[in-house]
């Protein structure tokens, strides 16, 4: 019975996001997704194999974390921020690794914004709503609860903004804009 209690708050949670997500500027979704993408990186590390040397965790945990600030920086200057091409993304970090979609994700938003994907929204939507395969069902053993709850608060923010501020598709979005990562507080057993 938990399962599939479980499984609705989970769908629930996606059916909000992908409603709300349609109706926002594509800068404000890049800005979403990078935030997602933060918020969500502390699993890689929680996730990792002991089997693994520490040094290729640093190393990955680095370059994901370029990927967010690729992506923050691209929905600030509404255009994509880096110099390292899409066919290069691979090699800086394994993407099939399930706590690593979320900063692939966020990084691939802000290049299809930038125009190098046609239909961009329906792509973007499409992208983002991929970071979110880690928060539902069993993908990694912690409580995603917590991480729903402010990823929902976050993406109403931004429609509420992006309504009384009139954004456009053109409109910058600084990650300065969002608050604490964690409006109920930090989950006990989250490491940032």
């Amino acid at each position: 019975m938990q399962e599939k209690s479980n499984n609705e708050k989970s769908q629930k949670f996606l059916n909000e996001i992908k409603k709300i997500l349609t109706l926002l500027p594509r800068w404000v979704k890049v800005a979403f997704a990078a935030r997602c993408a933060r918020r969500l990186l502390p699993l890689y590390t929680m996730t990792w194999s002991e089997s693994v040397p520490r040094e290729e965790l640093s190393r990955n945990v680095n370059n994901l974390e370029k990927f967010i600030s690729i992506a923050e920086t691209s929905a600030a200057k509404t255009t994509y921020a880096s110099d390292v091409p899409q066919t290069k993304w691979r090699a800086y970090v394994n993407p099939m690794i399930v706590e690593a979609l979320p900063a692939f994700k966020a990084i691939e938003a802000a290049y299809i914004a930038d125009g190098n994907v046609s239909d961009y929204n329906e792509n973007i939507d499409a992208t983002i709503l991929q970071q979110f395969n880690m928060c539902n069902g069993n993908a990694v053993p912690y409580d995603m609860e917590e991480a729903r709850k402010a990823i929902l608060s976050d993406i109403k923010f931004l429609f509420r903004e992006s309504t009384i501020h009139s954004w456009t598709d053109e409109t910058p979005v600084h990650k300065e804009i969002f608050g604490g990562m964690w409006p109920d507080g930090e989950p006990e057993d989250w490491q940032s």
